[in-house]
């Protein structure tokens, strides 16, 4: 969802396998991988959800399929605005042609005989799905999900112009100081971050807070 964010100024470090496989995620990369501009991961994620963010998206519509609707119609809003003056015009087609039946028949209850809701709409869908060449199924989930989609696709937008006391100088990468980041990883019971510092050669001077010495009674009782 974070490749939104890419731009001629923002790129995205992707951890492939941990800190030892980092890839850098530019626009080019996510072109050529995805075929998709950056923007598009808004509407992939309307469409296909993403449970680790909780984005329902269209149940039964997965990456694949709503990577090809983007490719195709470009946005989801365009997509439903296609679905929809599809459904229009076969509307009118099918008025037409009962107006013409009736004209023959000269039977009212005999047309609506011929042709359940039901009937209807799967004949709806079947006929949106081959105007659109879409399989049916899909169109089907489509409409079901409609109000759905569009609460994901503002879920999965993540908002720039939100305020924010930054200042992108204090996120600069650097040096630091390794006793009070050791410090705070004893305090906070940082274990496997503590054994990334190696042994301590000279034993710390720092008196231990009394939030620690109560961890450290605890600790002693396993």
């Amino acid at each position: 969802m974070i490749y939104q964010l890419v731009n001629g100024n923002v790129k995205v470090y992707s951890l492939r396998r941990g800190l030892s496989q980092l890839e850098i995620i530019d626009h080019d990369t996510i072109k050529k991988e995805y075929n998709l501009d950056p923007h598009d991961f808004i509407d992939l994620k309307a469409l296909a959800g993403d449970p680790s963010d909780n984005i329902p998206g269209v149940p039964g519509v997965g990456p694949k399929t709503a990577t090809e609707l983007i490719q195709k119609f470009d946005t989801l809003e365009k997509l439903y605005e296609k679905i929809q003056e599809t459904m229009i015009k076969i509307q009118k087609n099918h008025k037409s042609q009962i107006t013409n039946h009736k004209q023959i028949t000269n039977s009212k209850s005999e047309i609506l005989n011929n042709l359940t809701i039901e009937q209807f709409n799967n004949e709806m869908v079947e006929n949106v799905a081959k105007e659109l060449e879409i399989k049916p199924r899909t169109i089907k989930l489509l409409l079901e999900n409609k109000d759905q989609a569009f609460l994901s696709q503002k879920l999965a937008t993540i908002h720039c112009d939100v305020p924010i006391d930054f200042n992108l100088e204090d996120a600069k990468w650097g040096d630091y100081d390794k006793d009070k980041l050791r410090g705070l990883f004893e305090e906070l019971g940082f274990r496997s971050l503590l054994a990334r510092f190696g042994k301590v050669e000279a034993k710390s001077d720092r008196k231990p807070t009394e939030e620690q010495k109560k961890k450290d009674e605890q600790l002693k009782l396993l």
